[in-house]
């Protein structure tokens, strides 16, 4: 929504202030609020910031659970 409205500036972005969440003591969190969401939200914590971090730019592909179990346990087993 953000981008198709043309990155606006706060004040002017799209659904600004709508409630996507609610903590767990009730506490509501709006679209564009910086929080990330925690396992004890309700809500859409898919619209909360969904912080990816500066190592993001290392993730070459997303491996099912399986191999992904797999492979964690070869590299533990190399490591010992």
């Amino acid at each position: 929504m953000w981008d198709a409205a043309g990155c606006p500036v706060p004040g002017k972005r799209p659904g600004e202030g709508h409630v996507v969440a609610t903590g767990p003591d009730g506490a509501k969190i709006l679209r564009y609020s910086g929080q990330s969401p925690g396992r004890e939200f309700q809500g859409t914590p898919v619209e909360c910031a969904l912080y990816a971090g500066l190592s993001v730019e290392y993730v070459k592909d997303l491996p099912p659970a399986g191999e992904l179990v797999r492979r964690l346990w070869r590299e533990c087993e190399t490591a010992l």
